[in-house]
């Protein structure tokens, strides 16, 4: 755990607030006090945010450019009789239709650039402008520490610049260091989060405008002591009812003993626990032994996610296999569903980063990795996550090994997927490439669904090289993937490990990946998995 700094002042746009945390102690006040903003000291004003200059911008050699990456199409693999790999079908591009024997469609096209700075574990979000933002942390702080940067393109990922709030009269942002940094943006109501894990609970820092003032509050989560955690919002399901901001946001976390949640009914002002852990950290009996201790299954979990019937959606693996925690209540109650039992899903940070979406009819999809296979798995519900079919490994043809996959889900039966993968087989081999690779699907509910990818790097310039086991270098716990509503399309956020830096980009030093370089992959060509109005 990293230790907090003490913050004197917490720069909100037009508001600030008065924030002293120290080490073991909050004078901040309850957050899980009823009261609004009770909390929060109101000194003064500052200038907007417009004044503050960026504190990165990318440059002419950085900028976004459409990749001519690798492309496949094809069917995906199965799991035979006698538990081998069954490996996915290649089937060739053709004139016309998307038929069985081939693909008539448009390949997969996207943008790559850099954000002009390290973006360690990476989240995104795009509003219905097109405006994109991403959690940028960088061990820049003081003494070596990790401190997040909120950057923003407002041309299509082709230029970026930090658009968070900072501590008067200095060039550190207002969470002025991270243990966990993420970014979540709301897509109904256009509202940016910013979270940084500090201890006890969070930092929490929102914009209703883009970027160009905020609001902060310093203790978010609802029930200390948390990590590694996740926020997103969600419709409010009965018998919960919010104030001042149409949506629950939830607060999902780990504390080794448990994986639970906190929840916001004010849009982040005040916090409570939800209830009921989503997942026991500890199941007696259990032979799965993390760390050594006998039963200890832990509460490291994926992101969480919500439906339209404002369910809470919470993917892990759990004791070794492939787990979905469902609430229909908020976070209260929740039930459990083993989505695979085929598999064994890792220790430690090994496979443990699974993820979940649903599509615009409900249709839940389930995407983990193997071990020690290290191959990708897709699994569907149709009933809200009640039941799962058959997993599907939708890793493109040649692809041996992956890590840290996600997804996001559109209309029905339309995905999108992105992870980091390896077409060599020696795992011993600390020069192998690994490439930043991105699938679709617009027909995930056939019994055989077709599915377009490519890499979003050139072939010659891989985003990684040796072994990405566990966190992948400074790639570290997850990447991340969102829908544009403005086209429809896909943007991820993705981590080259594999720059100039060390020459490692063009030569095959062993142990040469030691950067860590933020980049922003946005969807160009090729299907889209949301559909978007006219008008």
């Amino acid at each position: 755990m990293i230790p907090r700094s003490r913050t004197p002042v917490v720069r909100t746009g037009a508001l600030v607030l008065s924030v002293s945390l120290l080490a073991g102690l909050r004078l901040f006040g309850a957050s899980t006090s009823p009261g609004g903003l009770d909390g929060l000291q109101t000194l003064g004003t500052l200038p907007p945010s417009a004044q503050f200059e960026a504190a990165a911008a990318v440059s002419a050699e950085q900028a976004a450019e459409v990749v001519a990456g690798t492309d496949h199409v094809y069917h995906p693999g199965r799991l035979g009789e006698d538990d081998a790999v069954i490996p996915s079908a290649a089937i060739p591009f053709c004139e016309g239709d998307v038929v069985e024997s081939c693909y008539g469609g448009e390949p997969l096209r996207v943008q790559s650039g850099y954000i002009g700075r390290d973006a360690a574990e990476p989240t995104i979000g795009v509003d219905d402008e097109g405006v994109a933002f991403m959690a940028a942390a960088a061990y820049d702080a003081a003494v070596g520490l990790p401190r997040t940067r909120v950057m923003r393109s407002t041309d299509g990922g082709v230029s970026w610049s930090s658009v968070e709030p900072r501590i008067p009269n200095s060039d550190y942002p207002v969470h002025a260091v991270s243990s966990d940094p993420y970014l979540y943006l709301d897509e109904e109501t256009g509202r940016v989060y910013w979270m940084d894990w500090h201890g006890d609970c969070s930092f929490l820092t929102w914009s209703d405008d883009q970027g160009e003032n905020w609001l902060t509050n310093p203790e978010a989560c609802g029930s200390p002591v948390t990590d590694h955690p996740t926020i997103v919002t969600g419709n409010p399901p009965p018998p919960l009812q919010t104030v001042g901001y149409p949506n629950v946001l939830y607060y999902c976390f780990n504390r080794v003993t448990d994986a639970s949640c906190g929840r916001s009914l004010d849009g982040g002002i005040t916090w409570t626990p939800t209830g009921a852990p989503a997942f026991p950290g500890y199941e007696p009996g259990n032979s799965y032994n993390k760390f050594g201790v006998p039963g200890l299954c832990g509460g490291l979990h994926g992101h969480a996610v919500t439906d339209q019937a404002g369910r809470l959606y919470i993917p892990k693996s759990h004791c070794g296999i492939p787990v979905l925690a469902v609430s229909e209540d908020g976070g209260t109650t929740w039930r459990r569903t083993v989505v695979s039992t085929e598999f064994l899903t890792g220790e430690a940070h090994v496979g443990e980063h699974h993820s979940v979406s649903i599509d615009a009819a409900g249709n839940v999809y389930y995407l983990f990795w193997d071990d020690p296979g290290h191959l990708p798995w897709l699994a569907i519900s149709k009933d809200a996550g009640r039941t799962f079919g058959e997993p599907m490994m939708i890793g493109p043809p040649g692809v041996q090994e992956v890590n840290l996959p996600a997804m996001v889900a559109g209309d029905a039966g339309k995905v999108a997927i992105s992870f980091p993968g390896t077409t060599s087989e020696d795992r011993g081999d600390n020069r192998r490439p690994w490439d930043s690779y991105v699938v679709v699907t617009t027909n995930a509910l056939d019994e055989n669904p077709t599915f377009v990818a490519t890499t979003a790097n050139p072939p010659d310039d891989p985003i990684h090289r040796g072994n990405c086991h566990g966190r992948c270098g400074l790639m570290l716990d997850f990447l991340d993937l969102v829908t544009s509503p403005k086209d429809g399309g896909f943007w991820a956020a993705v981590v080259d490990t594999c720059t100039a830096l060390n020459n490692c980009n063009r030569a095959t030093s062993p142990g040469a990946a030691s950067d860590g370089e933020g980049v922003a992959v946005r969807q160009v060509g090729g299907p889209r998995i949301l559909s978007i109005p006219a008008g």
